[in-house]
């Protein structure tokens, strides 16, 4: 998005559809895809898939995305309450993931 007129200069198409977070790594943007439990990387320019996490069946949802120093921030989905998204048994958390250079 140009950030001076708020138009959109480029758009990836992507095939999972519940899509929360992104965080920009180098010629790559993270994506959350929370219903998948996965968090992908793609090539800005392309959208070729450069990178993937996979969590548990059981693991976290992922739901927001933040990076730095080369640590990438997210928070879980799972929510108190809400049954259809909690599928932690110590409900929600904040993690994170280390990235190896």
């Amino acid at each position: 998005m140009d950030p001076d007129g708020f138009k959109v200069i480029r758009t990836l198409p992507v095939e999972m559809e519940r899509l929360h977070g992104l965080a920009r790594d180098g010629e790559g943007i993270w994506c959350a895809h929370t219903t998948d439990k996965v968090i992908l990387k793609y090539h800005v320019e392309t959208g070729e898939v450069m990178d993937r996490i996979d969590l548990p069946p059981d693991g976290p949802s992922p739901h927001g995305l933040s990076m730095r120093g080369g640590e990438m921030w997210y928070c879980d989905a799972n929510l108190a309450g809400r049954p259809a998204h909690d599928t932690r048994p110590d409900g929600a958390e904040i993690g994170r993931v280390v990235l190896q250079a």
